[in-house]
């Protein structure tokens, strides 16, 4: 791409016009009709939407907004209750900034919601890319959304090479994306949906289907025989963490322990956490270990049995029934390990 981001033909109209044939449409968060946006219900599921697959969001989100219809249920309601409806959709620390936000809104004098990115990325838990999406939907702000899926799209149609490596290469993005929205407020939200979906069914990371692509004609990246060039992230250092659960039982009855937020599970009752075996309640028999990647690390549980509920006295320490787990924010890993070893019924 030259140094004067010279505009390709039509960018924005090829987007469109495949949108309109291919593209995400009937999701629940969007308009029936020409009316206008739910601004709850969009920003709802660009939260949801934060490192979580669409099919997952789509069981979700008509049960979660069944339970919170509005801003004012939402910041009405206990962190507790939030925390366990966004069950299924993990990174529970988005619900409690949600429900944190709610409140911040709610406390407003005359409440309204943010007009622009601007405004949206001083509430908990919206960063840049969430706060462009929740506007250009909600109030057709021209303002870029560059989540992974649009960059991808943009960079390789530009051809910058690691469009997210350093300040330099971000602002030539974002100064490209710019040029290339369409300057009518009207076709906003369908753009930024569809070049979205441009680079999550088309554009993507594998295998691109550069063959279907509305914008390939004149995409550098594709005319040099360059996609496999453009890099989207530094390669992740992962490091390990590990830790116990010691799933402490008797009869019906399970011991569990608040986990505060900021921390692993944050929001949700676990079993008690050790970091040694030496630590562990005296007759305890080893269960099984789980190893599975959270954010940038690679997370070695090993999960231990205790049949026999110890004394405890703290407030963050309850027991509780098995049967009544589904009514209680755990992580769905506790259930299924139960179910796993028949511990659940």
């Amino acid at each position: 791409m030259s140094e004067q981001m010279s505009v390709k033909p039509a960018f924005s109209n090829r987007v469109l016009i495949w949108g309109e044939k291919q593209g995400r449409l009937g999701l629940p968060w969007q308009p029936a009709d020409n009316s206008d946006f739910d601004v709850y219900k969009v920003w709802i599921s660009e939260i949801m939407l934060q490192q979580t697959q669409l099919s997952t969001v789509l069981k979700r989100f008509d049960p979660f907004i069944n339970l919170f219809p509005d801003v004012f249920s939402l910041a009405s309601s206990k962190q507790e209750s939030v925390v366990l409806a966004w069950s299924g959709l993990g990174f529970y620390r988005r619900a409690i900034n949600l429900h944190e936000a709610s409140k911040i809104l709610c406390a407003q004098k005359n409440f309204k919601f943010p007009k622009k990115a601007a405004d949206w990325v001083k509430l908990p838990g919206i960063g840049y890319s969430t706060a462009a999406a929740i506007s250009a939907f909600t109030s057709s702000e021209r303002i870029p959304i560059l989540d992974i899926n649009v960059v991808r799209v943009l960079s390789r149609h530009s051809l910058i090479v690691n469009p997210m490596s350093d300040v330099r290469s971000r602002a030539k993005l974002f100064r490209y994306a710019q040029i290339i929205m369409p300057h009518d407020p009207n076709l906003i939200p369908r753009y930024s949906q569809f070049i979205m979906d441009i680079g999550a069914l088309i554009c993507r990371k594998e295998k691109p289907l550069c063959s279907k692509c509305p914008v390939s004609s004149d995409c550098d990246a594709f005319q040099q025989q360059k996609v496999a060039k453009v890099k989207f992230r530094k390669s992740k250092v992962w490091k390990k963490i590990k830790f116990i659960w010691a799933i402490e039982f008797s009869g019906d009855m399970i011991i569990l322990e608040y986990q505060r937020t900021g921390t692993l599970w944050g929001g949700l009752w676990t079993p008690k956490r050790y970091q040694e075996e030496i630590d562990l309640p005296k007759g305890a028999s080893f269960l099984c270990s789980k190893e599975f990647p959270i954010s940038n690390s690679i997370l070695l549980l090993d999960i231990w049995l205790v049949k026999e509920i110890s004394s405890f006295d703290s407030v963050k320490t309850k027991s509780f029934n098995l049967k009544s787990l589904d009514s209680i924010p755990v992580p769905n890993l506790l259930k299924e390990v139960l179910k796993e070893f028949k511990l659940l019924h």
